[in-house]
């Protein structure tokens, strides 16, 4: 490591030795030891091959001790750079037990964290003073990297089967409960909860539709709805301003025309509804970033901090292709970004514990064909999108391509992980830029 100041990296050397020694007399202690399990984390390099032998005849189901572990370091040629065998026994000596190895093991992690995080402002350090390195770039390399080293550091601990079987009765009985038989963050459509059930917790919903849709107005309604029952929600908005979604969801409760509000001179009737309705928008839990060209990773970043900050219940993502690739400045791959982006977004509503909604263009071949309702294969440079979603809708409105009328506009439910597919038929009011049940044209706002 080539240290920023001529420090020492942070480490200690004993309690390395001490650890090494309380697993050669005890080997089953290894499962004691919290998170992934790396040589690296040993910084003296003696220590560190010694706990790479033992991984390797852990990893062999082979029995761990003074002999197995020597002769393990003399068949991999480095007995000798190891300290020798005189070293590898030594090391039990100084064990006096094991009942705080666990401990031990933490402190150890936390030096191998502290050098890591020198090695990573190293890099950055160096990056920034070089004209030819993008400096997004290097933003998600650090992200990326620093992320990785937290999730190494906090490893989820194998759980016995007990813990999701509680969870998943807390589901059943909160559908039980419900009269609509909704257990996640519930729909503004009552067509849609009995399809879906709601959005649930960490589930990576997809909405896909052609330009004119109008899938901004839906996942516009269904955050509305949300922060209307109470939920935090958080949007980022790729495409719209803030007072663009504003507009929107104004003429939502205020009943006003959206064009009215937007561009014309509202008459005094009007205008008290337009207050009315900033009054109940007000008050609700909503935050909004809208900051154009950001990367997925920035997004997970931005999401983190506003979920220790205010708390998240749900995210909408408008919408998915306007999210930035790392490497697209320097001519990646597309379709290999769209699958990056798509597992970030898969991995902040598992992390966050949230659904996340985020909305995507179509491919514009399905213009050419006779029917154009929409298909998982119109995911536009799809990748892994389908794959990595928990459930896929499309927006299809007859109309828009000159059917009749009467023929309902229609919710295409493509995929659900944990249920059926089908097709909803919904109605799309465009004065209010808000979807409704088709059968009541009810709406909550």
């Amino acid at each position: 490591m080539n240290n920023l100041h001529g420090l020492i990296p942070p480490h200690d050397q004993e309690l390395e030795e001490v650890i090494l020694g309380a697993i050669l007399l005890q080997s089953d202690t290894l499962s004691a030891l919290s998170g992934t399990l790396i040589p690296e984390i040993f910084y003296v390099p003696s220590n560190r091959l010694i706990f790479d032998s033992i991984l390797k005849l852990k990893n062999e189901n082979a029995a761990i001790d003074i002999l197995t572990v020597t002769k393990k370091l003399r068949a991999e040629g480095v007995l000798e750079a190891a300290g020798g065998p005189m070293k590898v026994s030594a090391l039990t000596n100084r064990v006096s037990g094991t009942a705080h190895l666990s401990e031990w093991w933490l402190i150890l992690r936390e030096h191998w964290m502290r050098r890591e995080f020198g090695n990573i402002a190293q890099r950055v350090f160096n990056r920034s003073y070089d004209k030819s390195e993008d400096a997004f770039d290097i933003y998600d390399e650090f992200s990326k990297a620093m992320n990785a080293i937290h999730s190494g550091s906090n490893d989820g601990e194998v759980q016995h089967i007990k813990a999701a079987i509680d969870r998943a009765r807390e589901m059943v009985e909160a559908r039980l409960n419900n009269p609509d038989g909704v257990s996640g963050i519930p729909s503004s459509l009552n067509c849609v909860n009995r399809l879906l059930g709601g959005y649930a917790k960490t589930d990576l919903i997809i909405l896909g539709a052609r330009p004119g849709m109008g899938k901004s107005a839906y996942a516009g309604g269904e955050a509305l709805h949300a922060a209307m029952l109470g939920y935090k929600v958080l949007v980022f908005s790729l495409e719209m301003s803030r007072e663009q979604w504003v507009y929107r969801w104004n003429s939502m409760v205020s009943q006003v025309d959206v064009e009215k509000l937007a561009k014309y001179r509202l008459d005094e009737t009007r205008l008290s509804q337009f207050y009315a309705g900033n009054d109940v928008l007000n008050g609700l839990p909503i935050w909004i970033d809208d900051t154009s060209g950001v990367t997925a990773q920035k997004i997970l970043d931005k999401a983190k901090r506003a979920q220790k900050k205010h708390g998240v219940d749900f995210i909408l993502i408008d919408y998915l292709q306007l999210i930035s690739g790392g490497n697209n400045r320097r001519g990646g791959n597309r379709e290999q970004e769209l699958s990056e982006i798509s597992r970030t977004l898969k991995l902040m509503a598992k992390e966050l514990d949230v659904p996340v909604l985020a909305l995507s263009q179509l491919s514009r071949a399905l213009e050419s064909r006779a029917d154009k309702r929409p298909l998982l294969s119109d995911l536009r440079e799809s990748g892994a999108i389908e794959q990595d979603a928990d459930v896929v809708c499309f927006l299809f409105r007859p109309s828009y391509y000159g059917a009749a009328d009467g023929q309902p506009d229609e919710l295409i439910v493509a995929k659900q992980r944990n249920g059926s597919t089908g097709i909803v038929p919904v109605k799309f009011l465009g004065e209010q830029t808000k979807y409704v049940d088709i059968s009541t044209s009810y709406s909550p706002f």
